[in-house]
């Protein structure tokens, strides 16, 4: 039957990991914790275009949220994002260009 998986579908545990992929936590840490990307990607197996990808869109994600904290009045916690945006925006990974510096 092709719909089979409406009819049973994942436990919720299972579903999680399904949809999100928590292989790359631990170099994104170590990218925001100060490291260098050659050190922060060593035991990770993703390509380095992912891992880029990967931050890039965690910052976008966290200005995102970001704008909620300021709309929901919590500057406390908008404080706390933008330090964490401060952290990963750095060095190569937001670079303009790799081919094209002055």
């Amino acid at each position: 039957m092709e719909h089979e998986a409406f009819l049973n579908p994942l436990p919720e545990d299972q579903h999680l990991f399904s949809i999100i992929n928590f292989n790359m936590v631990d170099t994104v840490y170590k990218w925001a914790d100060g490291w260098d990307f050659v050190e922060a990607k060593e035991d990770c197996k993703a390509p380095e275009g992912t891992i880029v990808r990967s931050i890039m869109r965690l910052s976008m994600l966290l200005n995102n949220i970001k704008s909620t904290c300021r709309i929901m009045g919590s500057s406390d916690l908008e404080k706390k994002i933008d330090q964490g945006i401060e952290s990963i925006k750095r060095d190569i990974v937001f670079c303009q260009s790799l081919y094209l510096s002055a």
